[in-house]
């Protein structure tokens, strides 16, 4: 696997995980490559790190789908402080995403999520007990023929929020083939999720101010110039 690293320290690193990539196993018997067993053999110290055997050094996650910046630990302490900051909500995450249809005005979302109770892999926008607060800040960046280019910031990290956010108010990421209609074709040049996990700001562990920002991956550039082509 050849895996950006964008900032390495003693105590976490940063990289940049591509799209098509699960982060870690669901079970010992998970036939995929992961994240995590790249992890552990360019920094085999992190095999010890954090709560669970099958997610060392992980202190949040991206969907397999998804591309983008992640923060990894490579020491308990660090594991801890991490851990804390994403759970205070001291983290500043947003990701650049494509949906289909316009967007002609900032906005909130602020919809709850829960399991579905048709199907137990997706997730939906629901009031029942169990669903958990979900925010997610929507700028426009640039709107094209059919679709929009957004920032999206979420205030919480809830699996699958921003394609769920997306469609409560009929948009659908771009290439998700889960949560669109099936009226909604993916355009045949996109041959992923158009989400991508693009800046981080924090406090590291060093009490140090880090503001991480990346571009989007060249795929992902190619298919806009498709749209501005178009």
């Amino acid at each position: 696997m050849n895996i950006e690293i964008i900032k390495e320290t003693k105590d976490y690193i940063i990289i940049n995980k591509p799209s098509g990539l699960t982060v870690h196993k669901a079970n010992e018997k998970y036939p995929e490559a992961t994240l995590v067993d790249f992890l552990i053999e360019k920094y085999p110290e992190i095999e010890n790190i954090g709560e669970s055997e099958l997610r060392p050094g992980i202190v949040h996650r991206l969907d397999k789908n998804t591309s983008g910046l992640m923060i990894i630990a490579r020491t308990q302490e660090g594991f801890l402080y991490f851990k804390n900051l994403f759970k205070d909500r001291k983290i500043i995450k947003k990701y650049l995403a494509l949906v289909h249809g316009n967007i002609y005005s900032d906005l909130t979302i602020e919809n709850k999520i829960g399991r579905s109770k048709t199907n137990k892999s997706k997730f939906c926008v629901t009031d029942n007990d169990k669903a958990k607060e979900a925010v997610t800040k929507i700028k426009v960046v640039q709107n094209y023929k059919k679709f929009c280019l957004i920032e999206a910031a979420i205030k919480t990290g809830r699996t699958h929020q921003i394609r769920i956010h997306a469609q409560s108010i009929s948009r659908y990421i771009a290439g998700d083939n889960v949560y669109k209609p099936k009226s909604i074709k993916i355009p045949n040049k996109l041959n992923r999720l158009f989400l991508h996990s693009y800046y981080l700001e924090f406090i590291d562990i060093y009490g140090d101010k880090q503001k991480i920002k990346i571009e989007l991956p060249e795929e992902l550039k190619n298919f806009l110039k498709t749209l501005e082509n178009g």
